[in-house]
């Protein structure tokens, strides 16, 4: 009897293990975790691919000289923000030039991005992607047409001279530029000092912020895309 009992035992383990593990399978395919994560991922995906359509329609209104800015989404780009006293929107701005088909944005940049410290000369999609940032703005400065010349030289002199990022933040040193100081001297020496900059102060320390450039009586705003 015992032998005929533990016999049908051995039988029936292999079947019930065989179902056990198609349940478990069937089980962790339909956990509420998982299936959140993947609509997660599917709604970044989305809003990836938003933030793209809302870029390239920014680029189609790109100017020779026109102010490139960008929201970073990490830690030091929060802290740059904080340094503008009227609008802390961006962190970041460079200058924009037409070269064939493509944009390129001209800035200074600092830290691990930027190891070599030279002045930085990327691709639109390069500078304000989606990935790393949260939105992106276009600025243009009245009658830059007048001045895009000597605005590219400028651009041109800053790059052949190999300026590196100001890491002490200074406005006196020109062989030194951080991004808001670059963009202030190419304009401002560009436009032969037609339009000059109130810096920012903090006690006793001059400095210039993203607003001080944007917020200017020349320039205006020409399109805002925020990511979502």
């Amino acid at each position: 009897m015992y032998a005929h009992i533990a016999e049908h035992i051995i039988r029936w383990l292999p079947g019930c293990l065989i179902f056990l593990l198609s349940a478990c399978s069937q089980s962790a395919g339909h956990n509420p975790a998982n299936t959140a994560a993947r609509s997660d991922s599917l709604l970044e995906q989305e809003r990836i691919e938003r933030s793209w359509d809302s870029l390239r329609s920014l680029a189609r209104q790109v100017k020779d000289g026109d102010i490139v800015c960008r929201t970073g989404n990490d830690f030091t780009s929060e802290t740059f923000r904080k340094m503008a006293r009227r609008d802390q929107t961006y962190s970041h701005l460079g200058i924009a030039m037409r070269e064939n088909d493509s944009i390129f944005i001209y800035h200074a940049l600092g830290g691990e991005w930027n190891p070599d410290q030279l002045i930085r000369r990327d691709p639109l999609s390069v500078f304000a992607e989606p990935y790393n940032n949260n939105g992106a703005g276009l600025f243009r400065f009245a009658n830059a047409d007048s001045f895009i010349g000597n605005l590219k030289a400028q651009i041109e002199k800053a790059r052949k001279d190999s300026v590196r990022f100001d890491m002490s933040f200074s406005l006196s040193s020109n062989d030194r530029m951080y991004c808001a100081e670059f963009v202030l001297k190419c304009i401002q020496w560009g436009s032969l000092e037609q339009i000059r900059f109130q810096p920012s102060r903090m006690g006793s320390i001059d400095y210039v912020a993203v607003d001080d450039i944007i917020l200017h009586p020349a320039c205006r705003p020409i399109t805002r895309v925020v990511y979502k």
